[in-house]
């Protein structure tokens, strides 16, 4: 017997857009969005714009206040600096077990990204070469998480993949951090092709502490915009 697959939506479509527009800052902490702004920007009715709205209240990216309408929620540090503490105790984990069984082939493709993105974020500060530092960021945890052979690290960490991103794109755009991101991803890299653990687990701990440590710092959250 067939199973029925339910077909991509409108409104899954308005709300992977506006996830990740929220997600890169397109949209700023405390600024009001309406369902009409919202539904010309996507070319779409105001119907799947309000589902998607829906949504993201629940998935605690937007807010929905009487008498102000719906707001991007603010970056929250406490949920940053806990965040940071999960991150260090289980990707340095990872991180020790992953120095012994990452490929030489995986490796090898992480090292050749980051050596070409250094090469070429000289004088460079477009938002393309942010998103290749995201991406190169993510997939070297994500190979790193692999690697350590314990599945449940990418979930439990994967869960929280939304406030991890936020944080990460407004350290970037808000305090300056792909050069020292791109340091710290060296060094990370550096340790694992060199096989040790001492100094991959202390270079993947100061990568985080670093993150934990602007996190802190005041940010540019914007107030509610009239």
């Amino acid at each position: 017997m067939k199973r029925s697959v339910e077909a991509r939506t409108v409104t899954d479509a308005v709300y992977d857009a506006l996830y990740h527009d929220i997600i890169n800052l397109r949209f700023q902490p405390g600024e009001k969005l309406s369902e009409a702004r919202l539904a010309e920007l996507y070319g779409v009715s105001r119907d799947p714009v309000r589902k998607s709205i829906s949504r993201l209240i629940q998935d605690g990216l937007l807010i929905s206040r009487p008498q102000c309408g719906t707001i991007v929620s603010g970056i929250s540090i406490q949920q940053g600096m806990d965040m940071c503490e999960i991150r260090c105790l289980m990707e340095t984990y990872a991180v020790r077990k992953a120095v012994e069984n990452i490929s030489e082939e995986t490796l090898q493709a992480l090292l050749a990204e980051h050596r070409d993105i250094e090469r070429r974020m000289a004088g460079d500060d477009s938002e393309r070469i942010e998103q290749e530092i995201y991406s190169l960021d993510d997939r070297m945890h994500k190979a790193i998480y692999e690697a350590s052979g314990n599945s449940m690290i990418e979930s439990v960490i994967g869960s929280y993949d939304f406030i991890i991103k936020r944080i990460q794109i407004a350290n970037m755009k808000w305090h300056k951090r792909k050069t020292a991101t791109m340091k710290e991803m060296g060094a990370i890299l550096e340790a694992l092709e060199a096989r040790d653990t001492d100094r991959a687990v202390n270079a993947m701990s100061i990568h985080i502490d670093n993150i934990r440590k602007t996190v802190a710092l005041p940010t540019e959250e914007k107030e509610e915009k009239e």
